[in-house]
């Protein structure tokens, strides 16, 4: 008895560990052997590295102007943000679930579909700002904020409905509650911190790792990713641009401290988020919109928008004769069916995306639910280690797609050169970045399973698969759906890493598409027609996966998301 008991815990710390660890290996094994070609060639490490980062001409305000675009970008989310949550907590509307899937539309549209959508906004035929660096870097921090307003929305919103109003109305009779400010003060600030917080690091994340956005909407800057990115080509070749290798050393290395920081305060704020104040799932009556709705209605409007520019700038050109005129016509959309402006065409970048987000749900999805249920059976012999372990699988969160791309790009160069030649390397920074969005939809889902109804299906005898089939799979059906569709559609907006990894036209992402086809000559008047025509296909592809995974979540977990 005591044999077996003891061979199946070793089996339990075998199989769980070999799924927990496969994919931290998986995530830091590209990072270290990037990291360590790039020590090579950049002859050792030293501090210097930092300070020449900051003076030297190539560097000279790129630090700065990362932490001022992000930590702006963040600040204006939080107040967009916030309000939203607020009303959409707090007021009755018929139409709830639509509105939040509307404003949740701009986190799941690829970033380099947004740069687009604000392009148009700004460029030629829009507002005509573009040349005003002053107005593109505003441009910037409203792109970001709209990126990322679901983030505090999803935070934000379920902690407010859950506060019933009989709570604030008690405290308008004890002196500290007697004013608006001292209700906010002493009441909702200490319960919405850690949700605001959360969201507010999550933004600033998404922000300083931002590279398509700042690629094309303020390209006369750059972040430490976009340099990491740019200058990486002759990176890693020792002897060879020396001064270079030690610059984006420094750079990575300073986003990947930043980062792990972001991501430990994230951790720490976890534990927090259900411990500030006893909260109930009551229902009560909410009052309906009146005035309110003259704040969610434009808010709908500025998430929209972007994204109609983009398709009504694939079918609007500009006169080559008459400057400063436009007419309506399909010529963008032709010239991006037959290819002519890149190394591949709409149709077969569109099959080659298709097939590396098929690749990416069919291997991260399933490993994404095998390593949940080992993070939950972990979390029952121990819940300190089960955090740690959480905390690495969430990583991707702060590793940049850039830094992955770099990892892959030098440090398998290296260890293998042949492999850079094999058409599927590209999947493999999808299926880094999307198993953790993986793993957190279905966690909220196991954690929701009463432990008590596996433990008596244990008792009677019910094998591991019969238990799956008879209790599990009825809990998790919808959540597979949501993570497949969310996983396809992480995949097919990935743009970072593909930038770096398959941009020679061998396995061109639509992504990757886009971002050829803008780089042609701007006095062209099918530039921006042509790139506008396959955001679009991007877009719609995109946001049809979004569409039906939201008729599958669950609206009381937030669907992991």
């Amino acid at each position: 008895m005591g044999n077996c008991v003891f061979m199946k815990s070793r089996q339990f710390h075998l199989i769980h560990f070999f799924s927990i660890g496969s994919f931290i290996l998986l995530i830091l094994l590209p990072l270290f052997l990037g990291m360590k070609r790039i020590l090579f060639a950049s002859e050792g490490w030293s501090f210097s590295y930092i300070h020449s980062f900051q003076t030297h001409n190539l560097t000279s305000g790129v630090l700065w102007f990362t932490f001022l675009q992000a930590t702006l970008s963040t600040l204006l989310t939080i107040i967009i943000g916030l309000p939203l949550a607020w009303i959409l907590a707090r007021y009755h509307w018929k139409k709830a679930p639509l509105m939040r899937a509307i404003l949740t539309m701009p986190f799941v549209t690829p970033t380099i579909v947004a740069a687009m959508g604000f392009l148009a906004i700004i460029g030629r035929g829009g507002l005509n700002l573009i040349g005003n660096e002053d107005y593109r870097f505003m441009a910037l921090i409203l792109a970001h904020a709209w990126f990322n307003i679901a983030l505090i929305i999803r935070f934000v919103e379920p902690v407010i409905s859950r506060v019933h109003p009989s709570m604030e109305e008690q405290l308008r009779f004890l002196q500290m509650g007697r004013t608006p400010y001292q209700r906010i003060r002493c009441f909702w600030i200490p319960i919405l911190w850690p949700s605001i917080l959360s969201g507010a690091i999550l933004t600033f994340t998404f922000s300083f790792t931002s590279f398509a956005m700042i690629r094309w909407i303020t390209p006369g800057n750059l972040s430490l990713e976009s340099f990491m990115a740019i200058h990486s080509s002759g990176v890693g070749i020792p002897g060879y641009l020396v001064e270079i290798n030690q610059l984006i050393l420094a750079a990575f290395l300073l986003q990947l401290t930043i980062l792990v920081i972001g991501l430990g305060a994230i951790g720490i704020l976890q534990k927090k988020l259900s411990s500030v104040i006893p909260l109930v799932d009551e229902k009560y009556e909410k009052p309906k919109p009146q005035k309110i709705r003259l704040i969610l209605y434009p808010a709908l409007l500025f998430v929209v928008t972007p994204l109609i520019s983009v398709i009504v700038g694939s079918f609007r050109i500009q006169d080559r004769t008459k400057r400063g005129t436009y007419f309506w016509g399909l010529d963008g959309w032709k010239r991006a069916i037959n290819g002519s402006y890149a190394h591949t065409d709409i149709i077969d970048a569109t099959m080659q995306s298709l097939v590396y987000a098929s690749m990416t749900v069919i291997i991260a999805v399933p490993l994404g639910l095998l390593i949940t249920k080992s993070l939950i059976e972990l979390e029952k012999r121990s819940n300190h280690k089960a955090r740690i372990a959480e905390t690495f699988l969430m990583l991707p969160f702060c590793i940049s797609a850039v830094m992955i791309g770099l990892g892959i790009l030098i440090g398998f160069m290296k260890w293998q050169p042949d492999l850079m030649s094999h058409w599927w390397i590209p999947v493999l920074p999808h299926i880094i970045i999307a198993t953790p969005f993986v793993i957190r939809i279905f966690l909220s889902t196991y954690r929701s399973i009463d432990g008590e109804l596996i433990e008596h299906a244990k008792t009677l005898g019910l094998a591991n698969w019969a238990l799956f089939w008879n209790i599990e799979w009825h809990y998790i059906r919808p959540p597979l759906i949501v993570a497949s569709l969310f996983c396809a559609a992480i995949s097919l907006g990935e743009f970072g890493a593909s930038w770096m990894l398959a941009r020679d036209g061998s396995f061109d992402t639509l992504s990757v598409l886009i971002d050829q086809i803008m780089s042609k000559p701007g006095f062209d008047p099918l530039t921006y027609p042509t790139a506008m025509a396959v955001a679009t296909v991007l877009m719609i592809i995109t946001l049809s996966f979004f569409t039906i995974a939201e008729k599958w979540r669950d609206e009381h977990n937030g669907g992991g998301f």
